[in-house]
This record gives structure tokens, C-alpha cells and sequence, in this order.
């Protein structure tokens, strides 16, 4: 990785006395990570090259950091269902290797969680949530390239009114939004916002007036209109780094599980191609299903591939009848393949279910195979 041909002719002048300006800083960032130059470079941007201003905004950074131990921020303990009510996808990379993260805020609770005494902790846990992405692009970063950005999806599908009816939530978002921009600045490669709701015109605007230029250029706001979003997230993602529910290929991208933690080695994702004449056809009819069962012992792995003709289907997997390993979803199986495997951690019978259900009036022609290795 060669700075210089990260930065314009002018940036690598500037960093030079930039970097002699902030040298007692040096000593106390956490990592060697965000003491190269193009990690430095990101308060240059963000304050357009104007060394006074840049100096000071990552001497407040620091002097912020320092205040609320960020650099241990990850120790601290949050209630554990957070995890579960404000799930969040991490399920690959762009077409450039920066890591894509997927939040369904439509169905984030912010107010029940604000207004029940967890305002500190709510916002501790995003903050955790900015700290773990960096975490991510430090792991990513390599002697070739350098990465500091990420890609994220909003979806606000179910967003309500009743959530920005409270002052509490409100000081919440925008003290969020003024942390975000005063310390982690050109940290966003690409804010996909989907579903947007009319109401979603009030929060942005709350919020904008609080974001700089150079954030607001990297959102891209969409409605309900699903093949519009979808193509616009292809445009730089591709299929298999994109989650079966949001029109890609990845039909196994599970909720971040603290417990389990997240490997970045396996961050994007690498499944089996079977040959289209191994594939075997069926007619899902209007209100019907196609079960696969596949008994599989502890350590064997199940996989799949399956299309359908013109149409989408609903996928998921069960354990003995009883335990979603993967929850049901719509899945666009009429414009890609879609792939997946799990790694069995229990010996039993595992079903793969084709649900064709919601349909009163159309069948679905089927192709899939299913595997174990």
C-alpha cells in the first residue's frame, strides 16, 4: 500500500505539516492502524484540507475518546437483548473489499428502550457498533490496501410515527448523529436507505442540518420501489455479499451474535456451484410447499442452490420440525441464484422448506439441489 497514490499531490503536502502539528498525538491512538497517513487523511477531508481546523477537530476527538475510554468501549456490557431487538447483518464486501452491514431500523424499538432508563446504554451500544466496524476495517486493511470506510443499509421498512413522537428519542438520534460526525469522519463509503416511509422526511429533516456536505452526498434515500434499490445496491455490490432478503444471493447471512463474535476472514462469503443439469425441477403450486428433509450428523454441512422461473419464493430451514436454523423470508429467486449452507452443531433432521403459501393465484417452477459434504 503506497499512501502517495492514495492522496492528490496537494493532501500529501498538507499531511506533511499536519503530521508535524499532531505528533504529541501520536503516542495515544490505540493502534498503529490509525497513525498512517491515510488514517489521518480522513480530518483533512473532513474539514477540506484547512490544517487549523482539521488539528482541532482531532485534538477534540482524542480529548473525547480519552473521556469515555472508547478505545475499551467493546468491555463495557449492554443489555444483553439489544442484540436481539436491534439486530444488525454483517454480510460481505462491496465490489472494492469495504464490508457491508445491513440494519433493519423500521423495526428498532428506539423509544421503548430511551424512555424505559436505557438512553446511556442505547447510545453505548451504537457507539459499539462504530467501534466494532472499525475494528473490522483494521482486520481487512492489508500492506495493499488500505480500507477505513464501510457500506451500510437502513432499511426503515415499518418505520412509525409514534418512534419520533418523544423528545427523548430525538435528543438520542441527533446526540448519535453530532457523535458520529465529530469523530469519525469519512467513515461511510455508501448509506443505502430503503423502504423510506413518508414519515421518514421528517427525521431527515431533523438530521441533516446536522450532517456536513460530504456526509450527505453518500446517502442515497429510496422508497418502497424494490427493484430501483436493489439494482442501485448491485451497481457496487455483488450478489453473494448481499443478503437472499434484500435481492442478493446470500440466503445464510445470520444476525451478529456477540457471543459468536464475527471472523473477517470469512467475511465474504464462498459457496458451492452445482451444475445446472444436477438440478431438480418442481412445480410449487398456489398455496403449496416443497420440503427437502436431509438427516445430517454434528459437522457435516448441507448445501443448496435453487432458481425459480419468474417468480420469488419463501426459503427457510428447519431443525427436527421445531427450530428455525434459518428464518423463513422472500427470497428473489427468479433473478439470481440463490446459495447457502449451514454447518450442522446438532445431529438430527434438518428440512428445507419451499414456501409458495402467500401465492393464491401463480405456481412456481422450481430447480435446486441439496447437498451434504
Amino acid at each position: 500500500m503506497d499512501p502517495v497514490k492514495e492522496m492528490s499531490v496537494k493532501e500529501a503536502e498538507v499531511m506533511v505539516e499536519f503530521r508535524k502539528r499532531i505528533a504529541d498525538l501520536l503516542p495515544k491512538f490505540k493502534s498503529d492502524f490509525y497513525r498512517q497517513d491515510l488514517a489521518l487523511l480522513r480530518f483533512l477531508r473532513a474539514r477540506d484540507l484547512n490544517l487549523n481546523k482539521a488539528e482541532t477537530m482531532l485534538r477534540n476527538h482524542m480529548t473525547w475518546r480519552a473521556e469515555n475510554d472508547v478505545d475499551s468501549i467493546q468491555k463495557n456490557q449492554v443489555p444483553p437483548q439489544f442484540f436481539q431487538e436491534f439486530p444488525v447483518k454483517i454480510c460481505g464486501t462491496d465490489k472494492e473489499g469495504y464490508p457491508v452491514g445491513i440494519a433493519p431500523i423500521g423495526k428498532w424499538d428506539f423509544r421503548s428502550a430511551v424512555e424505559s432508563g436505557l438512553k446511556d446504554e442505547f447510545i453505548l451500544f451504537v457507539c459499539q457498533w462504530i467501534e466494532r466496524g472499525a475494528d473490522i476495517v483494521e482486520r481487512l486493511t492489508t500492506n495493499e490496501k488500505f480500507y477505513f470506510q464501510v457500506c451500510l443499509v437502513f432499511d426503515f421498512e415499518g418505520f412509525a410515527y409514534t418512534q419520533l413522537a418523544s423528545k427523548t428519542v430525538i435528543s438520542v438520534i441527533l446526540e448519535l448523529v453530532k457523535i458520529f460526525e465529530a469523530n469519525y469522519p469519512e467513515v461511510l463509503r455508501v448509506i443505502w436507505v430503503v423502504n423510506a416511509p413518508a414519515i421518514f422526511s421528517v427525521l431527515w429533516g431533523l438530521v441533516k442540518p446536522f450532517l456536513t456536505d460530504r456526509t450527505t452526498s453518500k446517502i442515497r434515500i429510496h422508497g418502497s420501489n424494490r427493484n430501483k434499490w436493489r439494482a442501485d445496491i448491485l451497481s457496487m455490490v455483488d450478489e453473494d455479499n448481499l443478503s437472499s432478503i434484500y435481492g442478493g444471493s446470500n440466503t445464510t447471512c445470520p444476525d451478529f451474535n456477540i457471543e459468536q463474535g464475527f471472523d473477517v476472514r470469512k467475511i465474504s462469503p464462498s459457496y458451492k456451484i452445482f451444475p445446472v443439469e444436477d438440478r431438480k425441477r418442481v412445480l410449487v403450486g398456489p398455496g403449496q410447499t416443497h420440503t427437502v428433509d436431509v438427516k445430517a450428523n454434528i459437522g457435516e454441512k448441507i448445501n443448496w442452490n435453487f432458481l425459480t422461473d419468474s417468480c420469488d419464493i419463501i426459503f427457510g430451514v428447519e431443525f427436527n420440525k421445531t427450530e428455525d436454523i434459518i428464518k423463513p423470508c422472500r427470497v428473489d429467486s427468479h433473478l439470481c441464484l440463490q446459495k447457502g449452507f449451514i454447518s450442522c452443531e446438532k445431529s438430527g433432521l434438518y428440512t428445507l422448506t419451499f414456501d409458495n403459501t402467500y401465492s393464491s393465484f401463480t405456481g412456481k417452477s422450481l430447480g435446486y439441489i441439496v447437498r451434504k459434504s
